[in-house]
């Protein structure tokens, strides 16, 4: 048997395996005469193959000929004498294997005062030797090769030898550090011309055997920084170790950094082993995915068993498209297929892409792999989430006892309860069965939630065979699955069956614990049981410990309470609660609170609100809006008016829905409008940390106002709401004042607008142009012409005043448009007057088929006048434009103009007529007696532009 040796010269690579020191002595020896390498050989083939022979070979004839001038150099030091030189006593302590004397030696060594001896290749040699002994020595006969070994199989070293490891390489790195390290120099005449870098293996192998991953870490990055050759062999050799079982994370992120600086080119292979170390911990999941952009080049290079680790890695993380991806390339891949990866895509497919089921069915065919269990279990569970069938009914065996789907218990629970969705109850009770005889340890927890479930859909048929099915299962007698059956069944109206299993479950079951118990609480009240869920409870609240005893323990029996006005209990409960210090939440204080409203518990109320307050500040908000309603649905103003006050002194951690609620509660029932006001105000107030009010807000304050009193109350109560020295943003108040109009209540609008007008607040153009399209289209004519008459003056004074922007121009849209509304027609001439005389109008299009088609419905001859303003002030026509233009033309009997307006001026604009218009002008033309010509003209155009208008005109100019 023929094998490497370490020793890297060109021309004797090859070692017969146990050559024994005579084949060392006539085969390798002679050749290596006159070199600097017969040490190293003679130590190399010693600790590959493990000769004793050989390392005492070694042991006795360490030198180096007398062509190498570090012997002359060194000399001195391995001439033996009285003193015993520290190499020398080294050596003798490597030949007697006696850690002792190697411990002892190398401690002289250390102290010697000739420092040189760090620098010396000898140095490493002899530790190189000592390192492999002593790990060879722990080892045993089972050592693997020290130089980057596959699948180390050493013995990890006893204590004491690790720490000597340990001191042996602190010396060397801090050699390493100090930069006096004679070997890294290539200009070194002294070192030979086999690679020293060797010994760095060894030594590296040492630490890593000996569990110092820490310090051969640092050591690497050393390494690094001196360049140190082949170093990333080193690094990926410890990389593999920190990614096999032995290895931490954080160690296998180090490696995979100093990793990425060693290598041009990745190793597919190690970056899937490290990929799949790192996917354990959900911090290193991005650097995963950075790891498998590394390999994607290389996918389709990698072997089955690597493609199948990717698939079940980058599953771990819910990437469906890179595991399709994974797919593909092992579909591409050139070599026969001997790993079957379909398992586990079957099963990502079934968990996380049901609909990616289907094609892998297919493919499974067509690959003619066998299907396991294993991947039945799962293509059923995906074809239930497809609510496929047919499928699963091919895929469900004949005999279904002898189905034994490896699922785990939530996927088997998903898969019966998506049986029983597809109404195949009868296979999802024999699935259940059969994994009730395999063993399948959460059988209890799939019946309750089976039942659960049944209950939610109301399916009673359901329920009972689940119950019948269950008498004979093996957990029949487990109490809490007695419970929540009768809970089932008694939801289900099956309540004779419900009491009477209850009945035999408390009287022949164990009923000892605290889940029991709590279920029996639950199962209580479901029966009506009040009295005995009251004794329950009273008893678990004297025996169990606070930390045991859960607020949904309590949830049920305090709602229990307040219904049945039980103000005894609640007290109980209430009292029991709060000693117990459960970590309140809004849930928590809403029932709690809402049951001293309703049960008038005034006192227990206030010591609610006071915990509320003190220690769940944030909470304030959302809680007291909720017993706002109850206080208010009470008839309690005194209580009312007091939460109030606590929502508006904590207004600052409540958002703008919150508050609206509170209104909107105070508008239902009429409440106190003082406290609206208050609360209104607050948000109002510069500097405040309440939310700004909107809209919404004026809107139902507003309401409120009005539903509260008469109208100059409305007008004064809402006036002091608003700061003197702030600017009112009209903008909003005009947006309320739409929602007031939309909603139904357009008198409310009016007290707005009149508080504006009182105060003399300057109207934004904006905020004028939604109220006249809100309000123009109403009945409120004097509100309308109120508006209109502010707008129109305010439109005169930006036009003298030489003010333009888009908002005077929408303005002025929106005054055209309710003229028209009114069907003024002199105000609409004195408003074309006003838009007509205003040079720095910024006029659009949208005005300009408003103006056309006030002309038009008004009557009023200034269409040439619109179109000459139109073209002096560069405006494009669009399709609603031309269509009021063509309309006015036929209203004048002007058909040669309309039909021009379609035939000529559309076109060249680069807009096409669309069918309203042209059918609406055919149509005119039919019904005028001296409009042959332009009928002509029409159908021509219809000729020439071809379908569909052609067969649009035809159906009218035939």
């Amino acid at each position: 048997m023929v094998q490497l040796c370490p020793l890297r010269s060109a021309s004797f690579r090859l070692v017969p395996h146990n050559t024994g020191l005579q084949c060392f002595r006539q085969t390798i020896a002679p050749r290596l005469a006159g070199t600097s390498s017969v040490g190293r050989c003679r130590y190399t083939c010693a600790t590959r193959y493990q000769s004793p022979q050989l390392a005492s070979a070694h042991s006795v004839h360490l030198h180096w000929p007398a062509s190498c001038s570090s012997y002359d150099k060194y000399s001195h030091l391995l001439v033996s004498g009285k003193d015993q030189p520290p190499l020398k006593t080294v050596d003798q302590a490597l030949a007697q294997h006696s850690y002792a004397q190697l411990h002892k030696a190398y401690t002289a060594l250390r102290a010697h005062p000739d420092h040189r001896l760090l620098e010396h290749r000898g140095f490493y040699l002899v530790i190189r030797l000592a390192l492999t002994a002593f790990l060879h020595l722990e080892g045993g006969a089972a050592t693997a090769s020290p130089v980057l070994p596959s699948s180390p199989r050493l013995v990890p070293p006893l204590p004491t030898v690790a720490a000597f490891i340990r001191i042996v390489a602190e010396d060397w790195l801090s050699a390493l550090r100090s930069g006096h390290d004679a070997l890294l120099d290539p200009s070194n005449s002294n070192c030979g011309p086999a690679p020293i870098h060797t010994a760095y293996h060894y030594l590296l192998y040492a630490l890593r055997r000996s569990h110092q991953r820490a310090f051969a870490l640092e050591a690497l990055r050393q390494m690094l920084v001196q360049g140190v050759p082949t170093v990333h062999l080193m690094v990926a050799s410890l990389l593999q170790d920190c990614c096999n079982q032995d290895g931490s994370i954080d160690q296998a992120v180090q490696m995979l950094e100093l990793y990425n600086k060693t290598r041009s080119k990745p190793l597919p292979r190690l970056l899937t082993q490290a990929a799949a170390t790192l996917v354990t911990d959900s911090a290193h999941h991005s650097r995963v995915i950075q790891l498998y952009e590394q390999v994607r080049p290389h996918l389709i290079c990698l072997k089955d068993r690597d493609l199948c680790s990717w698939v079940r890695t980058l599953s771990r993380l819910q990437r469906g498209d890179l595991v399709k991806e994974v797919y593909t390339a092992y579909q591409s891949a050139p070599d026969a297929k001997g790993f079957n990866i379909f398992p586990h895509l079957v099963q990502f497919a079934a968990q996380h892409d049901p609909t990616w089921i289907p094609y892998l069915h297919q493919d499974l065919a067509k690959a003619q792999w066998e299907l396991t269990p294993a991947m039945t279990a799962y293509l059923i569970y995906g074809y239930t989430r497809l609510d496929r069938v047919d499928r699963v009914l091919e895929l469900l065996p004949w005999a279904p006892t002898t189905f034994q789907p490896p699922l785990a218990s939530l996927e088997l629970r998903a898969c019966l309860e998506n049986l029983l969705r597809m109404g195949l109850n009868v296979q999802a009770l024999a699935l259940l069965n059969a994994a009730d005889h395999r063993g399948q340890p959460a059988i209890p927890t799939i019946y309750m939630h089976l039942i659960t479930v049944a209950v939610h859909h109301n399916q009673p048929a359901i329920c009972l065979a689940l119950y019948q099915q269950w008498l004979s299962s093996s957990c029949a007698g487990n109490a809490l699955v007695a419970l929540e059956m009768a809970i089932a069944l008694h939801a289900t109206r099956h309540v004779v069956l419900a009491n009477d299993l209850y009945r035999r479950a408390t009287s022949r079951l164990t009923m000892s614990g605290d889940a029991v118990a709590r279920a029996r609480i639950r199962a209580c009240l479901q029966l009506n049981l009040f009295d005995e869920a009251s004794a329950i409870y009273q008893q678990l609240s004297s025996t169990s410990v606070s930390n045991q005893l859960r607020w949904a323990d309590t949830r049920a029996l305090v709602l229990a309470a307040t219904e049945r006005v039980d103000t005894h209990l609640f007290t109980t409960l209430f009292q029991d609660v709060l000693a117990r210090r459960f970590t309140f939440t809004a849930d928590m204080y809403a029932i709690l609170g809402n049951g001293c409203l309703e049960l008038r518990c005034l006192t227990l109320l206030d010591t609610l609100v006071d915990q509320l307050v003190s220690v769940h500040p944030r909470l304030v908000p959302s809680v007291v809006v909720e017993w706002v309603g109850q206080a208010l649905t009470q008839q309690q103003p005194v209580q009312t008016e007091m939460l109030g006050k606590v929502f508006i002194q904590h207004a600052a951690d409540a958002t703008i829905d919150q508050c609206h609620a509170l209104l909107a509660a105070f508008l239902a029932h009429r409440g106190d409008v003082a406290i609206m006001q208050q609360l209104v105000a607050t948000m109002e107030t510069p500097g405040s940390r309440a939310p700004l009010p909107t809209a919404t807000t004026w809107a139902l304050f507003v309401r409120a106002l009005h539903q509260a009193g008469s109208d100059a109350k409305v007008v004064q109560v809402f006036g002091a709401c608003f700061p003197r020295h702030r600017i009112v943003d009209t903008l909003a108040l005009a947006a309320a004042m739409c929602s007031l109009v939309r909603t139904g209540h357009p008198i409310e609008a009016t007290y707005i607008w009149e508080w504006v007008e009182r105060h003399k607040y300057q109207w934004h153009p904006l905020a004028l142009a939604k109220l006249l399209d809100a309000i123009a289209p109403t009945t409120y004519r004097a509100f309308t012409q109120a508006l209109y008459h502010q707008g129109l003056a305010q439109l005169t004074a930006t036009a003298a005043a030489g003010i333009s922007s888009p908002d005077i121009t929408q303005l002025a849209t929106s005054l055209v448009r309710a003229s028209l509304t009114m069907q003024a027609r002199a105000d609409f001439l004195m408003l074309w007057s006003t838009i007509a005389q205003s040079p720095l109008l910024q006029p659009d299009t949208q005005l300009l088929s408003v103006l056309l088609e006030a002309c038009r419905e008004l009557n009023v001859q200034q269409s040439h006048k619109i179109l000459a303003w139109a073209q002096c002030n560069q405006i494009q026509l669009d399709v609603p434009a031309y269509r009021s233009l063509v309309q006015l033309y036929c209203q004048r009997n002007q058909f040669i103009e309309a039909v021009d307006v379609v035939d000529t001026l559309m076109p060249t604009a680069g807009l096409r007529p669309d069918r309203s218009i042209v059918q609406g002008l055919a149509a005119q033309l039919i019904l005028a007696p001296s409009a042959d010509c332009s009928r002509r003209r029409l159908k021509m155009y219809a000729q020439v532009c071809g379908a569909p208008v052609t067969d649009w005109v035809a159906g009218i100019l035939k």
